[in-house]
Order: structure tokens, then C-alpha cells, then sequence
């Protein structure tokens, strides 16, 4: 089953940073890279959300790093079934 992501404001805010950051040192070549990277890697959660490993919070699950260093915290969170399940994130 698929599920919707739903980024937190804090997730997007980070992303932006990351973004703008890579843009103005690495180029925009670099910052369009890691932009697609983290897209696919999200949308991974979103069919697969036991990817992430267990933190040492009990609701939360931390999705490791692979090619760029940022990971990815998020939450499972059930919601009624007309909507199906949500998973909420940021990158850290």
C-alpha cells in the first residue's frame, strides 16, 4: 500500500537551505543532484516505511544516509481509513 507523505514546515524550510546552500558552493548541477536524490528517497517512505531504522524515540524512525549525508526523521502516523495512512518527515 502506498502511502502520503506529508513533509513538516520545518522539512521544507531545511530542504530550502540545503538547496540554496548547494546552489551558492556547488553549483546548480550539484544542488539539482541532491534535490532529485532526497525526492526519490521520500517517495521510497512512501511505499516502503519500515526503511528507516528505530530511534532511541519509540515513534520515531531516522532513514540513513546513502549518497549525501542528510538524514531523513520521520513518524508513521495512522490515521482513519478514509484517508489512509501518513507518514511525516524532515531532513536533518
Amino acid at each position: 500500500m502506498v502511502m502520503k507523505v506529508r513533509l513538516h514546515p520545518r522539512a521544507r524550510r531545511d530542504l530550502a537551505e540545503i538547496r540554496d546552500y548547494l546552489r551558492e558552493n556547488g553549483g546548480p548541477a550539484s544542488a539539482e543532484r541532491v534535490r532529485r536524490h532526497s525526492k526519490e528517497r521520500i517517495e521510497r517512505l512512501g511505499r516502503h516505511a519500515e526503511l528507516g531504522i528505530a530511534s532511541s524515540e519509540p515513534r520515531i524512525r531516522v532513514l540513513s544516509p546513502t549518497r549525501f549525508p542528510d538524514r531523513i526523521y520521520y513518524t508513521v502516523i495512522p490515521i482513519p481509513p478514509k484517508y489512509g495512512p501518513t507518514i511525516r518527515g524532515g531532513v536533518v
